[in-house]
Formats: C-alpha cells, structure tokens, sequence
C-alpha cells in the first residue's frame, strides 16, 4: 500500500515546533485486535480532555486504578489510520529536514501495542515510509520550482531525504549516476540522495543492520565528537599500513521505494534468530537514520576516511620515534632505581624528519576535511536547496515491559505489575539494560528541554548560568544518539498503547513515561 505521505509544500511551510530541544508527545491507541476479540477482550476505560489530558481507568495487580496525565500534543483513537497520525506528526519534523537540520520521531510502548507497526509499517505504511516520500516530494518540488518544470512530473535522481550521518559521516555511500535535472543559473544542480543507516541496540552490544549485523562500537574521538565503527582493519605491514575502521554502512537511495528496500534489508536482518519481528524488536532499539548528501560529498567523505586512515601509522611512528629518543636520555640505577642522565642527545635530524612526515599526513587529512566540508557547501549552492546535510531520525525503542520488569525508569513509576512475573536471568539483565537506557533517555531529554528554555532543571538559561548538563554518557542508548540528537533536533513521540483491560497495567506505564517527555517543555 503507498504510504501517506503529508504534502511537500505543507511540510516546506510548517512553522518548526516552538524548542527544537522539546519532545512534542502523542498517543496512539492501537484497536482491539482479533485475538483480543477472541478472548473476550475489555477495554479499559479511557478519556481524552480538549487540553490533552488524559485519564484511564483499569485494573493492575486486581485493583481498580485510575491514572491521569499530560498534557500531549495528541490523543489518536483506536480507528485512527496511520496516515492520519503522519499528517499530524510529520509536516514539521520533514520542515526542519528540509532545512537542513535533524528531526526525529521516537516510537514508544509495550510489545503488540502497535509501536513498530507504526514506525515501519507492515500492510500500511508506516511513518518511516511516509517521511521518505514527503522527503522525496519535498526535494523534487524545490527542484521544480527553482527550474520551472512541473512539479508532478516524473521522478529525477535525485530524490532523498532523511537523517544518519552518525558523527562523522564518513560512510560507505555507493555510485550515484541519476539524472541531474535542472538548475538555476543554467548550471544543473547535483544529484541529491538519501544515505540510509540501520543500527540495532540489543543487551548493550551494537551492530550494523545493513552491514550483515557487524558489530560497531561507539567512540568519542579527540575531537568530542562521537564515532560509531566498525571493525578495524591494517593494510599493510604494522606500523606502516594504513589502518582503517569500517564505518556504519550507509545506502543511497533515491527514491521513497529505494528507502523502503534498505529498510526491509534491515528489519529482516533484526529478525534473524528470533520466531517473529516482535520478538526481536521488542527486546531492542532500533535507530534508523538518513541523511540528504550528494553524490560528491559521498567521494568527499571516503577521501577523508582514507586520509585519516593513512595518517595513523605515520602519527604512531613519530610517536615511538620520540619516546625512543627521549629513552636515550636517561638510564635507571639498578641499585638504587633511580633515574640519571646519560648525556645522550636525541637525534634531531630524526626527530625532525618524523615531525615532518607527520605533518605532510596531517596537511592531506585537513585538506580532505576541508574539501569534505566545501563538498557540502558546494551541493547546497548548487541544488538551490537548504536540505543538503538534513536528517531524519526514527528511534523504534524497546518494548517498555523490559523497563516495568526490571522495575526500572521506562515505566516512570506508572502502572506496575506489567513485569511482576519471575523472569530468566539473562531476560532480566536485558530488562535492566533496557531500563537503564530509558530512564537516560528521560534526563537527556530533560536536560535538553531545561537548558532550551532556561528551564528550572540544571539552572541553563537566564542570567548568564551556564546550560545543564546533558547526560549522554549515561547509557549505551544515549551514547548512540548523541551524534544525531545534540545540538537541537526536533522530536516527536509517538506513545502507542492497548485499549485491552488485560493490558492496563503496561498501558499505563507507557503513558507514565510518555507524560513524563511531554512535561519536558514540549508544547502542543
């Protein structure tokens, strides 16, 4: 089924939300399906207040509990179509991709309450697929404005849109040979594509769902920036070789169906060892991302990766060279072990030709950089779109009853008794790491919101005090974010939940939490 796609011009004109650092929060209550029907299934009962309050009523632990919060932005009703809640969710996330910035939509709620349904999509689309061709649209309609061709036209090559990158961006992007289309000034723009990133967060290791589940790490490099890699590997002899570390992979795409395709590629590799998609996705996140690039900034970034990789034994030989020279100068009494001079003198023509070779390496790596950068500049002036370099970002977070089991933050301290049964060991070790990954979720989030609006949380803001601490390093989940989220990104939630009386407990966990993000400065 195509999926519901909001319009490009609504999306282009949609006002960005009012913090760009605030969570705007919504409620999805999935339908009654047939398996509930079958049971004889009851709803719990439930009403949505013009403000966005919202209060259920059900049973937990075989008590009646009422619960009331919010405000959200949105309360969806059962018979609510997917693209309904694309329409509402998506105009201004797309906006700020479409403005080069980075957007993001959180999918939130216990297994079968519809999360993943509404993130990927299975006989609808999803929002994934939704973003991709308003991104799409949104790109081909610039173009058609600043050439004058008609927009509805056939598609060009360079469709794209999304959010990935992930630190450094120095991904494997593939060969771009689609039409350049028209542009202003007589010069054609480039093409633009979208690189599509896939990496899964499952009992605190991390792997690369396009790259047949590698394993990646997340690093902080000199720069503070934060890296996400693959496996390192040595061209060459040690200490000549260049020395290269895989990054995420990173698929261009042209098309919304080019999207749809690597994230199929994707889902299906999450899938593998488990019985069903839920029993996998459940029990991890799932962190997709695209990117609007060229197909230069794609060269330019590989260039820099190459650069950078052949810097690094060069650097590590000046390095030896001068802890060997400066060794000459001393020797240890063995007697009394302490150190004396040995009037040795280092060897400055050595010395002097390591410090030299390191600085030709690291002239060709600032020059790669330099050109990575110029690379993007070049293909936001030439297409006439501020696009290039915007992200999209969708966060498929694990199942919530992970959270409640381990009596962790996922719940907020909602509902209880959705985890009270004894579980195996390693399923609560992965309910502890799940939980700790929310509740760090939770302060960033805060954090983020605090420091925005010079909020009460961390003192950030007004009077010159300096901004709050934003807790990244707190968890695996958002030490992986960090590359996409900081710096201000807008974000959505979408908190989805069962009207099922048997999942009251779990439902109301979920919305615990998700009150607790739309009290973080998000506004309606």
């Amino acid at each position: 089924m195509d999926a519901p796609r909001p319009s490009p011009t609504a999306a282009a004109s949609a006002p960005p939300p009012a913090s760009t650092t605030a969570v705007r929060v919504v409620v999805r209550w999935r339908p009654l399906l047939a398996i509930d029907r079958q049971d004889g299934a009851e709803e719990v009962a439930r009403a949505a207040a013009p403000d966005g309050r919202l209060t259920v009523t059900g049973a937990v632990r075989g008590r009646a509990r009422t619960w009331s919060g919010g405000p959200f932005a949105a309360v969806f009703p059962p018979a609510t179509p997917t693209a309904a809640v694309a329409a509402d969710v998506l105009p201004a996330l797309v906006a700020t991709t479409l403005r080069g910035g980075t957007a993001a939509v959180m999918g939130y709620g216990h297994s079968g309450s519809g999360k993943t349904h509404t993130l990927l999509g299975y006989d609808e689309g999803g929002l994934v697929a939704a973003a991709a061709a308003a991104l799409v649209d949104g790109l081909r309609h610039r173009r058609a404005t600043a050439t004058g061709t008609n927009v509805h036209g056939g598609g060009s090559g360079s469709d794209g849109g999304g959010s990935g990158g992930h630190g450094n961006g120095d991904g494997d992007g593939g060969d771009s040979d689609g039409d350049g289309g028209g542009g202003g000034g007589g010069a054609p723009p480039p093409d633009l594509l979208l690189l599509v990133t896939f990496v899964e967060l499952l009992g605190g290791a991390t792997t690369d769902l396009l790259r047949d589940r590698a394993p990646v790490t997340v690093r902080q490099g000199a720069d503070g920036r934060t890296h996400l890699r693959g496996a390192t590997t040595l061209a060459g002899a040690p200490g000549v070789g260049a020395v290269t570390t895989a990054p995420l992979r990173a698929v261009p795409c042209r098309t919304a169906a080019d999207v749809a395709a690597a994230v199929a590629a994707g889902v299906a590799l999450r899938a593998v060892g488990a019985s069903t998609v839920h029993d996998v996705s459940s029990r991890s996140h799932g962190v997709l991302a695209l990117e609007v690039v060229s197909p230069p900034m794609v060269a330019a970034r590989a260039a820099t990766a190459a650069a950078a990789a052949a810097a690094v034994p060069v650097g590590k030989t000046r390095d030896d060279v001068r802890v060997a020279e400066g060794a000459k100068q001393f020797t240890r009494n063995p007697t009394t072990g302490a150190y004396v001079a040995t009037g040795v003198r280092p060897d400055a023509a050595r010395l002097a030709a390591v410090d030299a070779a390191w600085g030709v390496a690291a002239d060709r790596l600032a020059a790669a950089r330099a050109a990575k950068d110029a690379a993007t500049a070049t293909a936001a002036a030439a297409a006439a779109h501020p696009a290039v370099g915007g992200r999209w970002v969708a966060l498929d977070l694990a199942g919530a009853e992970y959270a409640s089991a381990a009596g962790g933050g996922g719940g907020g301290g909602g509902g209880g008794g959705g985890g009270a049964r004894r579980l195996p060991a390693a399923t609560m070790k992965e309910a502890r790491a799940i939980a700790a990954d929310l509740f760090g979720l939770k302060e960033v989030i805060r954090a983020r919101a605090a420091g925005a609006g010079g909020g009460d949380a961390g003192g950030g803001g007004g009077g010159g005090a300096p901004p709050p601490h934003v807790p990244w390093r707190s968890s695996p989940l958002t030490r992986l974010l960090r590359p996409l989220l900081e710096g201000g990104a807008a974000t959505a939630m979408v908190a989805t939940v069962s009207p099922a009386a048997a999942d009251a407990a779990k439902s109301i966990n979920t919305l615990s939490y998700a009150a607790g993000l739309a009290g973080a400065g998000a506004g309606k």
